[in-house]
């Protein structure tokens, strides 16, 4: 199933949505995986979140890593990497 079937991505000439999907096995939600087929240098990225979903459990992120070696022997560039800090009360 692709990311847009699955209502995981949606994009316009103006904008992009990466959201989560539905619950799947264990509670897991669906996600998506952006992926450059070429091998970058130098990298700038620019982005604008209008949204970030907060909540017990959450835990958004947008990061890169190196794509000729597996995480975390490639590294790690976090973009934007948020956790709630709150105790969660049900």
């Amino acid at each position: 199933m692709t990311a847009i079937a699955a209502g995981v991505v949606e994009a316009t000439d103006d904008y992009a949505i990466l959201r989560v999907g539905a619950r799947g096995n264990y509670l897991k939600r669906q996600s998506a995986r952006l992926v450059s087929k070429k091998d970058w240098t130098y990298f700038l990225a620019a982005a604008h979140f209008t949204h970030v979903p907060m909540g017990c459990g959450v835990w958004p992120a947008f990061w890169t890593h190196a794509v000729d070696k597996p995480w975390p022997m490639g590294g790690e560039l976090d973009i934007l990497v948020l956790r709630h800090d709150r105790p969660c009360v049900r």
